[in-house]
């Protein structure tokens, strides 16, 4: 009964039964009413119509007991019907529920799997549902989520987005237009990710509308995208600024694309002018198109092909072409795409490189001088005929060879020589270039050859790749360039000494104008002294210091004569032996001195002075060279000199010498030393002790008296000096003039001549004092007016030779235009004597070099006038 009610209940709650309640209030209606109106047609009895009354009535009664029949068997049925049904429902909710756990379970777990996130949204923009994966996505937890809803992603979105977000979702919720978005969020951690949102308008039974959707970390994609489009716009700035052309075309059809490079390349003004035009046009040959597409057919790409193309004017373009066949894209046809470098140029460069290779062969195949290639190591990889004739090395035998080890190994004194030292060896490492380096290298059959050599490094990509190394022979040239050297340095040598003796004449003319004056006053005051003892040995002091100044002076005069003068025949050995007390005075005890004579008599012509000063200078500067004791030794004796031999004597003529030999055994001199040993003024001792006049004085003697000489020394063990002088016979010596041992007076007229006003004072009073008029005048002008306003009362004239206005030998050839008969006595302090006067002339000159003592002065003014 309980599932009739049920389903009555259920009936009920349906309104079934009300149209059921309907129906039937309508059936019973229409059945009283249509029976009534069939009864009302016949004219019945009251019984008849009373029968008809209950006839009507029981069959009313039958039809609706049946109808209330049907209707509760079919709601037995239905009851039945329903309570297998709830008995089945019941038991398909159950397993339905336990489905939908699994399923909800099952769906919760791909949400949690899932890289997206899942979320609702009401329509004011809270979140209801968010899945698990925000932390993984966004760093937040489902719960700092929930915790604000309303705010905590939205406020992540990047302000350059939002207000295209909201847009977004305002039409999804108003116009239900599916929302799906790219933006930028940022973390919690403040990274900031790209994310997609995708989200659909739903509604709840309620009619509550939210919004449900998925957000996808797209970041990845995104940067890919953007490194894309980066690559993408490299690529296109590559396109467009490539030096080398770049294009696509049909496969022989027309140009599709081509970058400014490859239009400029062909001489054209813009892209637009080259698009479109047929491959025929561009390409200059035919033949090598077909070539080209050949290739590209079997093998799908060519490299590095030069094609000829035809530019815009005509002219002929070699191009470097790498192409590509591109296979045809949506049913189109196939491409061809490439890249085009310009080698006309480096075509033109590389047949003038062949011509100069070919004109270079040939130059090195021709060239007298020896051409080396060597690696970055110095090893040999080519040399020309040149070379192998001047080492007699030939190309396989040094080729992989380091040159210095073959040729270069030893210096010129046969000692090692390292790789370190090697010039070339290090300018072949280093990369440098050398230019007219000299060295000694060596043959194959171990003979030495001078050689001067170049080299410049060659370089690849800017690595050093070797060098290029050029010799010449230069055996022959250094020997003439030793002989030569010599003869020039002799040359120089003998300028320098002639200039010395030029400053030194010069010098010693100034200087003997004072030791005139010095000495002159000197000899008067111990002349007349009276008796003032103290005053005539100061001024005989004075006049020692002359003396000893003058002979200095006559050292320089000596250095700048260029011939002896007062020569004598002089027994070397006598002259030695004479001054060997004077030398062991000289030379002190602590030097043993020894003589070994051995010229048996042999002479030479030079005066004896000079020769006496000769022996004394080489004596004294072997004695200064031991300061702490040694042995000297002094030989003479006769040599024979051939042409070598003399050579080292300065090139004197060949033949018999007496030799001087002065051996020390000192701190002798190096080779920097001996060449300027002679030079005046040069020398080794400390300031105050030397002149430097000593060996320079010695040179000039021996040279004046046609000699050599010779020095040999090494540091530390000694010194000698050889002389050579030529050997001579007696011979007749030359007068001299006499002086007096009196003073000669006389009453003569003399005219002075002296620039000097001292010294034009000193010989005007001594001459005064002989009794002689003397007219004083300051230069030769002056002396040549007073011989022509007295031309016929001067008897003699007294003139220095170097005078301002007017120098004494033209005062002395003008005065005798104007007197005859006058005597002449020239003065001078320079070496070159005067000139004499003409063969026709009868009055001879004579010379006073000054300084000269008033007994000499008065000797030759008499001997001129009693001549």
């Amino acid at each position: 009964m309980k599932p009739l009610i049920q389903s009555w209940r259920s009936y009920l709650r349906t309104g079934r039964p009300i149209w059921f309640t309907g129906a039937y209030v309508a059936f019973s209606c229409a059945w009283i009413f249509l029976t009534d109106r069939l009864v009302g047609h016949f004219s019945l009895t009251v019984t008849a119509a009373t029968r008809w009354g209950i006839l009507k009535g029981f069959v009313y009664v039958a039809i609706t007991s049946g109808l209330i029949y049907a209707i509760l068997r079919r709601l037995s049925e239905t009851n039945n019907d329903l309570a297998n049904m709830v008995t089945i429902r019941t038991a398909a909710l159950a397993t339905s529920d336990e489905e939908l756990r699994a399923r909800e379970e099952r769906l919760r777990r791909l949400v949690a799997s899932l890289p997206d996130v899942a979320w609702t949204a009401s329509q004011d923009l809270r979140i209801i549902f968010v899945s698990p994966n925000v932390e993984s996505m966004f760093g937040y937890s489902v719960e700092e989520v929930y915790e604000n809803p309303a705010g905590l992603l939205l406020e992540r979105i990047h302000p350059e987005n939002w207000q295209r977000f909201i847009a977004g979702l305002q039409a999804l919720f108003s116009e239900g237009k599916p929302f799906d978005e790219e933006f930028r969020a940022q973390r919690k951690d403040g990274r900031w990710i790209w994310v997609r949102d995708r989200a659909i308008r739903t509604h709840s039974e309620d009619g509550v509308m939210y919004a449900d959707g998925v957000l996808s970390d797209i970041t990845e994609r995104k940067e890919a995208e953007l490194a894309r489009i980066e690559s993408d716009q490299r690529y296109r700035l590559l396109f467009e600024r490539n030096l080398a052309g770049i294009f696509r075309a049909e496969v022989g059809g027309k140009l599709l694309d081509c970058n400014p490079a490859l239009v400029r390349m062909l001489g054209y003004d813009s892209a637009e002018e080259l698009v479109g035009r047929a491959s025929s046009e561009i390409l200059y040959d035919p033949a090598e198109q077909e070539m080209l597409l050949e290739r590209l057919a079997k093998t799908g790409a060519i490299s590095n092909v030069e094609i000829r193309l035809r530019r815009n004017d005509g002219a002929v373009l070699w191009g470097l072409h790498n192409v590509n066949l591109l296979p045809p894209e949506n049913g189109g046809r196939p491409c061809i795409e490439g890249m085009v470098i310009d080698v006309t140029e480096r075509k033109q460069s590389v047949s003038a490189l062949n011509q100069q290779l070919s004109l270079m062969q040939a130059i090195t195949s021709t060239a007298p001088d020896g051409l080396f290639m060597l690696d970055a190591e110095a090893r040999v990889t080519f040399m020309n005929a040149a070379a192998e004739r001047m080492f007699g090395y030939t190309m396989p035998e040094l080729q992989g060879k380091v040159l210095h080890d073959v040729c270069h190994c030893k210096d010129r004194d046969g000692a090692p020589l390292p790789s370190s030292q090697c010039a070339i060896a290090q300018a072949c490492i280093s990369g440098q270039s050398l230019q007219g380096h000299e060295d000694v290298h060596y043959r194959k059959n171990g003979t030495a050859v001078d050689v001067s050599f170049s080299s410049a490094p060659m370089f690849e990509a800017g690595r050093l790749m070797g060098s290029v190394l050029l010799l010449r022979d230069i055996t022959s040239r250094k020997l003439a360039e030793l002989q030569y050297q010599s003869l020039h340095d002799q040359f120089l040598h003998a300028q320098k000494m002639e200039a010395v003796g030029r400053l030194a004449g010069g010098i010693a003319h100034d200087f003997n104008n004072l030791l005139q004056v010095i000495n002159g006053y000197s000899s008067l005051i111990v002349e007349e002294r009276g008796s003032d003892s103290q005053l005539a040995k100061r001024a005989w002091a004075i006049h020692e210091a002359g003396n000893r100044a003058a002979r200095l002076t006559q050292q320089l005069l000596d250095f700048s004569r260029q011939e002896a003068s007062d020569p004598q025949v002089i027994s070397l050995g006598r002259a030695v032996t004479e001054m060997m007390k004077m030398v062991r005075t000289l030379v002190g005890e602590d030097i043993e001195l020894t003589t070994q004579i051995r010229t048996n008599g042999a002479s030479v012509n030079m005066n004896a002075g000079k020769m006496e000063q000769l022996i004394m200078n080489l004596v004294v500067n072997a004695r200064d060279a031991m300061p702490k004791g040694g042995k000297l030794n002094i030989e003479t004796r006769i040599v024979n000199l051939d042409v070598g031999e003399c050579k080292a004597f300065g090139y004197i003529p060949p033949g018999d010498y007496v030799q001087l030999s002065v051996s020390d055994t000192g701190c002798g001199m190096d080779a920097a030393t001996i060449s300027h040993v002679f030079e005046p003024f040069f020398t080794t001792k400390e300031r105050g002790k030397g002149t430097g006049l000593g060996l320079s004085t010695v040179y000039g003697i021996v040279t004046q008296n046609g000699g050599g000489i010779q020095v040999d020394s090494t540091p530390g063990a000694g010194t000698t000096f050889h002389v050579c002088l030529p050997v001579v016979g007696p011979a007749v010596q030359r007068a001299e003039i006499q002086k007096c041992i009196a003073l000669t007076r006389g009453t003569e007229s003399v005219l002075l001549a002296e620039d000097e006003d001292a010294v034009r004072s000193l010989i005007s009073d001594e001459l005064g004092r002989l009794g002689y008029r003397v007219v004083e005048a300051r230069n030769g002008l002056e002396a040549l007016q007073l011989a022509k306003d007295a031309p016929g009362s001067i008897d003699v004239l007294i003139t220095d030779m170097i005078m301002p206005k007017l120098g004494g030998q033209e005062l002395s050839e003008r005065i005798r235009e104007v007197c005859p008969a006058i005597k002449i006595v020239q003065m001078s302090g320079y070496t070159d004597p005067p000139q004499q006067p003409s063969a026709d002339q009868c009055l001879a000159n004579l010379h006073l070099q000054k300084p000269f003592d008033l007994e000499t002065l008065a000797a030759t003014v008499r001997h001129v006038l009693d001549e």
